[in-house]
């Protein structure tokens, strides 16, 4: 499983002090500089540098260095000691940590110092950093970069007050990290608890699980937003990591930053995380600017919002681009949608041209960034460009035809999902499709004029009926029904044509209203039917006692299942909702009868509107509250839902927005 390498400590030119325990290293009153191996329970020894002799300067913090991933570590033997030339550079005293795990196997090259299968590095190394900073008398600082910083940042909150922490690009979360190491170190330093995890599609939150019982976390963000920090925090971050989206700003966010300008965020006095533009990607800060931040954080006076005040001014970071750190803004999103927008050119040289105009807002503002993709009439997305600040992307010859629609989803810089730009190729206009499932209110819209087709309408049948158990023979009378709307309204309640209909129809959008559910439902044979006005027409007739209340609850566990079953007919994608309440005014101010009846219905109908909601992808049309009131005119007379004309106008209006 493992390939334990032979460690080299004749390298380091310096005493070699070997410890049997923990326990005897921590109950010295000092080291003295040298390396010391300290050996721990249930893996790998500790190696850890201590030059200078740091524990002879009683005013200042003591300096403790945690190393990032190892490069060509196949080639190389540890201990692996950071910090030694910022050290010199600096002239101050040094304490550096080497990562027992790496030495489980030869190509291991980061551990982010959390132990192996066994062995409780946590509580080891906090035991040698408590030892370290009581004897000392002060506090310790704990610093690194990358995976160092991880360590560090975990550290530091373990210890509290005992440590302040400087780092930079620092990883938050082990399991957001490169797949390819992450998995790596889980099969090197865990393989019994994570062999099978690993294996999954779904392996992280698996992996996170089995780790934290085994008292291994694999995120620092929980404690942060437990309120757990060091005395104080330094954090720069390159601008142009990807660590910015996937490990800064979770953990800005766990630690409640509040954002100052210029990339800087704050915690009080003594938290800081600062991002600007110190190189290309991943590239670690100078070690210059290193070495000037660990002398001013070595004096514990100084406060960690004055330290990175100074370094923003001591111009060793002259790359500064103020505005264009990357941030969140989602404050500034509806500002942004009415700046932006999209040109399609499809005439352009090579391919069809996909432009985002930016309006006032400059390139880059705020990290953000473009992702163009094309989308089939269906819904379906394909990435052509991923996301970056380049406004532009030519698709390739056989991309944006007819019938597809180019879309842009604009990212801020800290990977926030602000908004979509659409524009559509040209094609050949075709009417959208309308099934309607509901009452005169939605139907009496499309006696206007509008530009879609109508393939089906069903009404005068509530969910709880029309999605009921079909009967095993019909015996109503149709032929009494005079009207044939009538007559196949009452045969399509009764016979539950409605589920089929769904199925076999071809449309674009179910049109959904439930004016329909004040229509009590009653027995029969060994289902329940509507008790329509039509449905009477037949001769059927039910007592009071026996139909089924509005808003009982059987009426509910009637509703519910007839929702279920049209979800399953219908998919909700395709479901757009009319939400109408009844009107308790007519539109000249005349106060409607039978108020205590409309409260009830409108009671039902907000409880039934929810359940809906509860389906993000079913869309909804609401009304100013001026709309919905009775027409006092109305052809058939005055009504809680017979409404006045503008309701009808302004539901073609939304449609023709859905259906653009």
């Amino acid at each position: 499983m493992t390939s334990k390498l032979e460690r080299n400590y004749g390298r380091w030119k310096t005493p070699h002090i070997t410890w049997d325990s923990v326990a005897a290293f921590c109950a010295e009153d000092t080291w003295d500089d040298g390396v010391h191996t300290v050996e721990l329970d249930g893996g790998p020894s500790l190696d850890l540098i201590i030059s200078g002799q740091p524990f002879e300067r009683p005013s200042v913090a003591v300096p403790v260095f945690f190393s990032g991933a190892v490069q060509n570590r196949e080639a190389k033997a540890g201990p692996f000691f950071s910090g030694e030339n910022v050290s010199l550079t600096g002239g101050f005293p040094y304490i550096s940590v080497s990562d027992p795990s790496l030495e489980l196997h030869e190509t291991l090259g980061l551990a982010w110092y959390t132990g192996s299968e066994g062995q409780r590095l946590h509580e080891q190394l906090l035991t040698v950093l408590r030892a370290l900073s009581g004897t000392a008398g002060r506090e310790l600082l704990l610093v690194g970069g990358s995976g160092g910083g991880y360590s560090a940042l975990f550290y530091g909150q373990k210890l509290g007050d005992l440590a302040s922490v400087f780092v930079w690009n620092a990883q938050t979360d082990i399991l957001e990290y490169n797949e390819k190491f992450v998995r790596h170190y889980l099969e090197t330093a865990f393989p019994e608890r994570t062999r099978t995890a690993v294996q999954s599609e779904d392996w992280k939150p698996q992996v996170r699980q089995e780790l934290a019982d085994a008292g291994v976390p694999l995120s620092l963000l929980p404690d942060l937003a437990a309120g757990l920090r060091p005395k104080r925090t330094v954090f720069i971050q390159n601008a142009t990591d990807w660590h910015v989206p996937v490990h800064t700003a979770p953990f800005i966010e766990a630690g409640s930053y509040k954002h100052q300008g210029r990339g800087l965020y704050h915690h009080g006095l003594n938290h800081a995380v600062w991002i600007t533009h110190f190189g290309a990607d991943h590239a670690a800060l100078p070690p210059e600017c290193v070495t000037s931040l660990v002398k001013d954080l070595l004096d514990p006076a100084r406060t960690a919002r004055d330290v990175v005040s100074s370094f923003k001014e001591s111009g060793l970071v002259p790359g500064q681009q103020p505005g264009f750190e990357p941030r969140d803004l989602r404050h500034l999103k509806g500002d942004l949608e009415t700046q932006l927008s999209l040109d399609l050119d499809m005439e352009h040289d090579g391919g069809p041209l996909a432009r985002v105009n930016l309006g006032d807002v400059p390139l880059g503002y705020g990290g953000l960034r473009f992702g163009f993709f094309t989308q089939e009439a269906d819904g379906t997305a394909t990435n052509a460009k991923w996301y970056a600040a380049d406004t532009e992307c030519v698709f390739p010859v056989d991309g944006p035809q007819p019938g597809l629609t180019v879309q842009v989803r604009v990212r801020d810089g800290f990977n926030n999902e602000l908004f979509s730009l659409e524009a559509a190729a040209a094609h050949e206009l075709v009417p959208s499709r309308f099934f309607i499932y509901g009452s005169c209110v939605t139907r009496d819209a499309f006696a206007l004029d509008h530009g879609f087709e109508l393939v089906n309408y069903i009404a005068r049948s509530p969910f709880g009926s029309a999605f009921a158990q079909a009967p095993k023979d019909v015996d109503v009378e149709l032929h009494s029904i005079e009207s044939p709307f009538q007559r196949r309204m009452v045969k399509a309640d009764v016979s539950k044509q409605l589920d089929g209909l769904l199925r076999d129809s071809d449309f674009d959008y179910l049109l959904v209203d439930l004016i329909d559910e004040r229509i009590r439902m009653m027995p029969y044979k060994d289902t329940v039917i509507a008790y329509s006005t039509e449905l009477q027409k037949t001769g059927a007739t039910a007592t009071s006692e026996q139909l089924l209340r509005v808003g009982s609850e059987d009426y509910y566990e009637r509703w519910k299942a007839g929702l279920e079953r049209l979800l399953a007919a219908c998919p909700a994608s395709k479901i757009i909702v009319n939400r109408v309440f009844w009107a308790t005014v007519t539109d000249d101010g005349t106060e409607l009868p039978n108020q205590p009846d409309i409260a009830h219905h409108n009671a039902v109908l907000n409880r039934l509107y929810a359940d809906l909601a509860a389906h993000p992808e079913i869309r909804f049309i609401d009304y100013p509250e001026r709309l919905l009131v009775a027409d006092s005119k109305h052809r058939w007379g005055p009504a809680p839902y017979h409404f006045v004309d503008g309701v009808s106008i302004h539901l073609l209006d939304e449609l023709a927005k859905i259906s653009d």
